[in-house]
């Protein structure tokens, strides 16, 4: 499951006890990069600590278990630059496919430290891969991990990272990035002479490349296992490498007729095997990338109705296009959850079977396959369900109209699964690549009223232009008056950076300032500010807010801010409207209110 980059802010508050290198100077020229270089790619949660401590001012840290940093670039050499503390874990570290384990904790906190280093590398494009198992040794207090900076000898940062081109590509490429605990094997039989291999659960391996196929090749025997196989984001294939007799560099998994462009393949481990085999080994040995033909239009989302709303129970109509009809469609998803996350979700995933018929399953707590009971068919009888949600076959269908598909889910939440959740669709083809998640809806479970401040929403929750006046609404029980901050966050994650992202603060009942945080994300500033009423205008490269249009009102426990929006066409795609409100007391964390497609 593709996992979206959360970056929330956090100040911790820490004493520098001194400063000693680590490590000798190297030779040549050194380019440093800090954490916010668009050559390195976060998943998982990280927040960022803002502190002149830091190297460039702030750092990016996480205990998220799973969540991984990947850095792309050309040169001789690394040093990764952090954190050492007494709340430091492990961290597992992959160069060019080759795995090292770095313990960051320290008795006492220092700044700006030298955590891993190599030297000595061939003069050429590299992946360092650092992941977090949340794991701490025996004197430690927690088990976070720090990225502040990077050292690259004879070189600097690849933006975009690597991809792999047609033909070969070995499983030390930097196109390959690793998650979890793989094992080198050296042997003649593999492909270029080495291979690596996996058995525990969640440990993947990831490739981008560029193309219209890919195959995957692996060793296999009978101490192999299952894996899934991951497309584009989209789960297409669950694979038994179990093979007897042992054979080595045999194609595992093939796809092709991909549209000609960038994808990424991706190979996780399940940890569990067949009743032949005797463990659950998978190993990666070599990719082979089909580099041309024809093109394909990719299966896409296009809309959910009602697109915002509440309510314990709702019948959702979901649109999909394919130009290619039913015939082609291989899979429609749908995830409902406060992120993108299949995990706790009501994660549905349509299979068609014809033009209006076809296989439905929702998945289970832990975001696997096949949900807690088997599929039902569309149309049919029963339901399936998960601790989130059920869905009915009553009320639910699934009907063609030209290029279109209708997927219509009845479908009743939990009352424990309450709070503002976002809808996310994909879709993926049986001759072409994904169109990947898009969020195209919000929706709010009820849940008890809380004391304090609570987020109300946003008119209109959903828009697809580029001007646009929106109104958000806050609550307090303590009166609208203790509002403090009210926060608007928009991007296609719950992420600062590279946002339209802003604070305001109230002043009076119809006056405040306007702070829009600039493209780092960073609410400690830069910014720029502005009173409503007034007039002027400010923005970043994602958004620009005018004054004129803007408005505030308090009455009674409601504050109603207006904003006038622009969004600049760089910005472009299906964004969310994450909005927070803070008293000086309580906090009613980020809420999913509302989406936008930016044209």
């Amino acid at each position: 499951m593709t996992r979206s980059v959360v970056r929330n802010r956090t100040f911790l508050a820490a004493a520098i006890a001194g400063c000693v290198s680590l490590c000798q100077a190297q030779s040549g020229t050194t380019t440093r990069i800090e954490e916010t270089d668009k050559s390195i790619a976060y998943s998982g949660v990280w927040y960022t600590n803002g502190s002149s401590l830091n190297s460039g001012g702030s750092a990016a840290l996480t205990n998220a278990p799973g969540a991984t940093a990947v850095v792309s670039f050309t040169g001789t050499g690394i040093t990764w630059i952090g954190v050492l503390d007494p709340w430091s874990g492990l961290a597992t570290v992959y160069l060019d496919g080759t795995l090292s384990t770095v313990d960051t904790y320290g008795p006492s906190t220092l700044y700006q430290q030298p955590l891993f280093k190599v030297s000595g590398l061939a003069n050429g494009p590299h992946t360092l891969s650092i992941g977090v198992p949340h794991v701490r040794d025996a004197n430690g207090l927690g088990s976070w991990v720090w990225i502040d900076a990077f050292d690259i000898q004879n070189g600097s940062g690849v933006p975009g990272g690597f991809t792999a081109g047609a033909g070969r590509t070995e499983q030390d490429s930097p196109a390959v990035t690793y998650t979890g605990t793989w094992l080198p094997n050296s042997s003649a039989a593999n492909s270029g002479g080495s291979a690596v291999l996996a058995t525990n659960a969640g440990s993947s391996a990831t490739i981008g490349f560029s193309g219209t196929g890919i195959t995957w090749i692996a060793y296999r025997d009978q101490s192999s296992g299952i894996a899934k196989v991951y497309v584009d984001g989209i789960l297409m294939s669950t694979v038994d490498t179990y093979l007897s007799p042992a054979q080595a560099q045999v194609p595992t998994y093939t796809i092709d007729g991909l549209a000609s462009g960038a994808h990424t393949l991706m190979i996780e481990v399940t940890g569990t095997h067949d009743s032949s085999s005797n463990e659950s080994w998978v190993w990666v040995d070599a990719f082979d990338v089909v580099g041309s033909g024809s093109q394909a239009i990719p299966p896409s989302p296009t809309g959910v109705s009602p697109a915002a709303g509440n309510g314990l129970s709702q019948t959702f109509a979901v649109t999909f296009a394919d130009s290619a009809g039913w015939q082609n469609l291989a899979v429609a998803d749908v995830l409902i959850n406060n992120g993108l996350d299949g995990r706790h979700a009501c994660f549905v995933v349509f299979v068609p079977s014809g033009a209006s018929s076809g296989s439905l399953f929702l998945l289970d707590d832990t975001g696997a396959t096949g949900g807690p009971a088997s599929a039902i068919p569309l149309p049919g009888s029963g339901s399936v369900s998960n601790s989130q949600c059920a869905v009915n076959a009553a009320g639910s269908s699934a009907s063609w109209a030209g290029d279109t598909l209708t997927l219509t889910l009845a479908i009743a939440f939990n009352a424990s699964f309450s709070g503002n959740k976002v809808l996310f669709l994909a879709a993926q083809g049986k001759s072409a690549s994904s169109a990947g998640w898009q969020a195209l809806g919000t929706w709010e479970v009820p849940g008890p009223v809380t004391a304090g401040p609570a987020v109300g929403g946003v008119s209109p929750a959903r828009s697809n232009t580029l001007n646009q006046s929106y109104t958000f609404t806050y609550t307090d029980t303590n009166g609208g008056q203790d509002i403090a901050v009210a926060n608007v966050l928009i991007n296609s994650a719950l992420d600062g950076r590279r946002a339209c992202y802003l604070a305001f603060v109230p002043s009076g009942p119809a006056a405040g300032s306007v702070l829009l945080v600039d493209d780092g994300g960073d609410n400690g500033g830069p910014y720029q500010g502005m009173v409503i009423p007034g007039s002027g205008s400010i923005g970043n490269s994602q958004c620009s807010i005018a004054a004129a249009g803007s408005s505030v009102s308090l009455s009674g426990n409601t504050l109603a801010l207006t904003l006038a929006i622009t969004f600049s066409q760089g910005f472009a795609g299906n964004q969310i409207f994450f909005v927070a409100a803070r008293s000086n007391t309580l906090n009613t964390n980020w809420q999913a209110v509302g989406t936008v497609t930016v044209p």
